[in-house]
């Protein structure tokens, strides 16, 4: 079963399997903080 990726729907097929294999392997949260390494102060939206 794949999982549904609600925002990234329309953007290419590789770059959702990309994102799917990272989520499966609990690796996509350091993968985004590799890449952009540093946040902004925004941490909630409440």
């Amino acid at each position: 079963m794949t999982i549904p990726l609600k925002y990234l729907q329309h953007y290419p097929t590789h770059l959702q399997d990309k994102i799917r294999h990272l989520q499966t392997q609990n690796a996509l949260g350091d993968y985004i903080t590799q890449r952009y390494p540093q946040s902004h102060s925004i941490q909630t939206d409440k």
